[in-house]
């Protein structure tokens, strides 16, 4: 497997000297591949092809009488090309801004000064605008003359009119993008706003007409808070073959759904502009979800399956057929349920998988309808008194209620009426179906005692004679609801049971959860894991009598995958009933944990746990006394070795249970005397955004996009908090204390560049009782004295830039520590499955006695590919099916001890300096987020050094600390010439060896994996 190097234009350049086939120098640019610059400086035009292999620069897309064609700077795609010269500008870009430009399609989406409109409208989705041809996201940026504006994202700038139609667009330089506004960058004033009912609008909500009436879909039905969690145990032997990271991969069949959690107050839109009312009851259909456990989760796949299968006749809503496409397109659901994948992955894409259905029947015609005020029936007393009569008959196979009762209950949880002018014959039909399955579903052993005799009251109503005219028949006909779901084929419904008992037994492996009494919530936390090492094998058994081999993983092998948390569903505060006014704003205390996305996991534990210590000596309420101990036990016992299963449940658990915690504390909320005890809004989302958009900036543009004054007024505004008769000084001052516990998480940059600034000038702030908020901070006597644990041995230091660190503050390795990189490279390429770079491939080659083209693209003509086991030894392998080949032997594979000697020669002649450079890459590429694929263990243990997961945390790569590439970097597309002939697309990209080329074998690379090739003509 292939692993390319990279170049940054960091004070630590990265030398590449791979050679084209033509002699020349070629430049490493993020993971893109190299083409034949026979021809180097072409700006001749290109046809587009799609499936030419991907090069490093952009292009400029050109109308002429030959059709669409796409103008050179350094090629994207090669293609074929024509006659026609050109003048695009020509640019290297140095990593890592090439490394975006490769993942965003550049190609395709850009346009020269002077040419013709060839891209579509910008269509206006929130706050952002979306190209409708190349799906680029980009923010408003100002307004340059009358109906003329500006936008940008991190790799352009677009002009356009008040039509939206794109007039310019042109690549994202920090200094030179557009002469006259670099200074302004530098030296940024805040955007012009108005206040307006005490929310701040910015000028993207006041952009001409053309943008505004073009939204299409509505972001908020596209989107959701709701979240779920669910809890998967692998039951068999999985597979690793090819795995990254070696880990195991399932079938859905191999997979058992132990729990679904799933929140409620976050419930997705309806149809309508509000929820209105439901047909069938939404604590039902949740509850009724979150029952569908306990078994394979292939069944649980193809339940979903099925079910937006049935939503797609009620689907009309726009944003519900995007979303419904999305899950269902492509046979999706089926292929998933075969597939096999890691089982975190898994987790994390079934969580998705189940909001995205409950998002389509939200928005479907079936879920809701008008009906005047949406009231409630008694849903909630119901709902307890069923779920004894489902204990009852569970544990004494009958009820002590009569049918009657039950019967009367379970319609409070249906709300149909026949009224056909907002409810359709068949949406009421479907809606009996559903309300049938949920209870099914949620009441399983009720249901198995008396279904049919609990449902009649229901089943045997008569229509009403509006449906029997939508049905063709007479108004004096004979029919009830039964035959008109028997009409529908749903009458199935009535014979299905659930199995009360799964005939898979499963041992009991759920996260140990405390009662929480008052403190009960409906609150989601969903932390998806991701092994960035190894593991172990160990065995384990979740089926009874069934023993398998499993990966288990410590604490600093895991990186936080993704976070989905819970937002309306917000635990209770001290108050219980009420929130009251939050010290802290909710949103900053959700962004603060979502910002560990992408992080290791141990920096989220050590940020946890350094909170439950504070929450030790601010929490009063008995349960959630007991909720910090326990959570500050479960960080504490992160030291073993669990599987990634156990490890997502129980982080997971340790985030839900770090929210509860931290909303009864006494510092986190409390009756503000100016608000009447009433909580009031003070414009946080609107100072989010600013805070959002600035970090933003700073971290990706190197600057800020508001003045320095505007950002202080944002971070202020994220903290409300005065001495009252019953919120102390004590209060206050913790309550400071988790701000910037939260702005440091959130906000890393800003705080960084700003934040001693702003803490000043907050100081002088008056805090009630006369005492300003600096003499609280400053008053030791307020300080808690105990702490329950103490410090946890994590392994991530708040400040770990010490003389003898891996790195300095720059995020640059240290010289004394550079010979302990060199050494772990060198041992990881000669001593494990490394991928290799084409370096290593060109005294693989030479060591071999071979010389081979290089093709990223198979050639036509008569060709065979000749397969290997792949994996971080497919180049040696498809090296020493070459020399068996012309040695006159069968391809066979290379041997263990093969594939030892030759990765120890490669070891032994790749010099300190090249091994230097491929170092330096992969910790700037670590620092950046864009981690080099197929490092050895060592090298993956150094970059796991808390030092650089603080860099990486911080961002510490400024764009100020980029200086440009040195002179003599070859800069292949400045030069011009009339007759240039591009390189067939199937031609090689590079040679490995030293002498003349063989004709009869080849090496073709595809993405990562490299084969040989046999002419079988040659």
């Amino acid at each position: 497997m292939q692993k390319t190097s990279v170049h940054t234009n960091a004070t630590q350049p990265v030398a590449d000297t791979r050679q084209g086939n033509n002699g020349m120098s070629l430049p490493a640019v993020g993971l893109l591949q190299e083409r034949n610059y026979s021809q180097p400086g072409a700006q001749n035009p290109y046809t587009f092809n799609p499936d030419g292999p991907p090069v490093q620069g952009f292009f400029t897309r050109v109308n002429d009488n030959s059709g669409m064609q796409y103008r050179n700077g350094v090629s994207f795609r090669p293609g074929t090309a024509t006659s026609q010269n050109g003048s695009g500008s020509a640019q290297l870009q140095s990593w890592p801004e090439a490394q975006r430009q490769r993942m965003n399609t550049i190609g395709e989406t850009a346009i020269s000064s002077g040419s013709t409109v060839v891209q579509g409208v910008f269509k206006k989705i929130d706050t952002y605008y979306i190209d409708e041809e190349s799906k680029e996201t980009y923010y408003f940026d100002r307004q340059l003359d009358d109906n003329i504006y500006s936008l940008y994202n991190h790799l352009y700038r677009v002009i356009m009119n008040a039509n939206g139609e794109l007039l310019k667009k042109y690549p994202l330089d920090k200094n030179d993008y557009m002469p006259d506004l670099a200074k302004e960058f530098r030296q940024p004033e805040q955007l012009s706003a108005t206040e307006e009912d005490g929310d701040m609008f910015y000028p993207e909500e006041h952009v001409g007409p053309g943008i505004k009436e073009e939204t299409g879909a509505k972001i908020g039905k596209l989107t959701t808070d709701l979240t779920a969690q669910i809890r998967l145990l692998p039951m068999s032997q999985g597979s690793n073959k090819d795995g990254q990271f070696n880990e195991y991969k399932y079938t859905a069949n191999q997979i058992w759904v132990s729990s679904v959690e799933l929140g409620d107050l976050d419930r997705p839109e309806t149809q309508f502009d509000n929820q209105e009312s439901h047909t069938v009851s939404w604590t039902l259909v949740r509850n009724g979800i979150m029952a569908l456990k306990d078994q394979t989760l292939q069944d649980f796949v193809l339940y979903l399956k099925q079910a937006f299968d049935e939503l797609a006749v009620f689907t009309h809503e726009l944003e519900g057929k995007i979303l419904s496409e999305m899950a269902t397109g492509n046979n999706l659901l089926q292929s998933m349920a075969e597939h096999k994948l890691p089982l975190a992955v898994w987790q994390t894409l079934t969580s998705r998988l189940l909001i995205q259905y409950l998002q389509v029947y939200q928005l479907s015609s079936a879920a809701t309808y008008k009906r005047g005020p949406a009231k409630g029936h008694g849903e909630s007393h119901a709902r307890k008194r069923l779920e004894d009569d489902n204990r009852e008959a569970e544990q004494h196979k009958k009820c002590s209620r009569s049918n009657a009762k039950i019967a009367l209950d379970i319609a409070k949880l249906l709300d149909v009426q026949f009224r056909v002018d907002s409810l359709g014959v068949q949406e009421y039909a479907f809606a009996i179906k559903h309300w049938i399955e949920m209870l099914d579903s949620y009441l399983p052993s009720l249901m198995a005692y008396c279904k049919d005799d609990i449902l009649k009251p229901v089943l045997e109503k008569q229509l009403a004679v509006s449906f029997k005219r939508e049905l063709g028949l007479d108004d004096d006909d004979n029919v009830i609801v039964m035959e008109l779901l028997d009409n529908y084929n749903y009458s199935h419904v009535m014979s299905k049971k659930k199995n009360v008992e799964s005939s898979v037994k499963i041992k009991k492996l759920d996260v140990n959860k405390i009662d929480i009494g008052q403190l009960q919530t409906s609150f989601v936390a969903n932390i998806g894991i991701r092994p960035e090492e190894q593991g172990t094998n160990q065995n384990r058994t979740v089926v009874d009598g069934q023993s398998f081999t499993d990966k288990s993983y410590l604490v600093g092998d895991l990186s936080v995958r993704d976070i989905m948390i819970s937002d309306q569903d917000r635990p209770k505060t001290k108050f219980i009933k009420d929130q009251k006014s939050h010290t802290v704003p909710w949103t900053l205390v959700r962004n603060t944990i979502t910002s560990f996305q992408g992080q290791p996991v141990i920096r989220l534990l050590k940020y946890l746990h350094d909170r439950f210590e504070e929450l030790a000596n601010d929490v009063s309420h008995t349960n959630g006394k007991e909720l910090v101990v326990a959570g500050l036990k479960k960080i504490n016992d992160c030291t073993g070795s669990h599987f990634v299963d156990e490890w997502q449940a129980e982080i997971s658990e340790i985030v839900r249970s770090y929210f509860i915690a931290h909303q009864v504390a006494e510092s986190t909320s409390y009756i503000n005397p100016k608000e009447a005890d009433r909580a009031l809004g003070h414009g946080e989302s609107s100072h989010m955004k600013v805070l959002r958009r600035n970090e933003y900036t700073l971290s990706s543009r190197g600057g800020i996009i508001d003045d320095e004054e505007r950002i202080g007024t944002a971070v202020k505004s994220m903290f409300d908090a005065e001495i009252t008769n019953s919120f102390g000084e004590k209060n206050v001052r913790n309550a400071y204390k988790g701000l910037l516990h939260m702005m440091n998480a959130s906000f890393p940059v800003i705080m960084k560049h700003y934040g001693q600034a702003i803490q000043e000038k907050m100081m002088e702030e008056t805090v009630g009782s006369g005492r300003k908020l600096g003499e609280l901070m400053a008053d030791k006597s307020l300080e808690d004295k105990n702490s329950l644990f103490g410090p946890v041995n994590l392994g991530m230091d708040e400040n770990p830039f010490g003389d003898d660190s891996l790195i300095n503050e720059h995020g640059f390795i240290r010289a004394q520590h550079m010979p302990d990189f060199i050494q772990a490279y060198r041992s990881d390429l000669a001593l494990s499955n490394a991928f290799l770079t084409e370096g290593e491939g060109q005294i693989a080659a030479t060591y071999l006695g071979l010389t081979l083209e290089v093709y990223s693209a198979s050639p036509k003509g008569n060709i065979t590919n000749i397969q290997n086991p792949g994996g971080g030894d497919c180049l040696i392998h498809a090296l020493v099916q070459a020399f068996n080949i012309k040695a006159g032997k069968a391809p066979g594979e290379a041997s263990a001890e093969e594939i030892l000697a030759i990765r120890k020669h490669i070891a032994a002649e790749l010099s300190d300096e090249t091994i230097e450079n491929l170092c330096i890459a992969a910790v700037t590429g670590k620092i950046v987020g864009i981690d080099e694929p197929g490092l050895g263990p060592k090298m993956r243990n150094l970059l796991r050094n808390p030092a650089i997961m603080y860099a990486k945390t911080v961002r510490l790569f400024d764009n100020d600390n980029y200086k440009e590439a040195p002179d003599d970097f070859p800069n292949i597309g400045n030069l011009e010439d009339d007759n240039v002939q591009d390189a067939p697309v199937t031609g090689p990209v590079s040679t490995f060896g030293g002498g003349e080329a063989d004709r009869k074998l080849a090496l073709l690379c595809e993405g990562n994996h490299y084969i040989l090739m046999r002419n079988n003509d040659a």
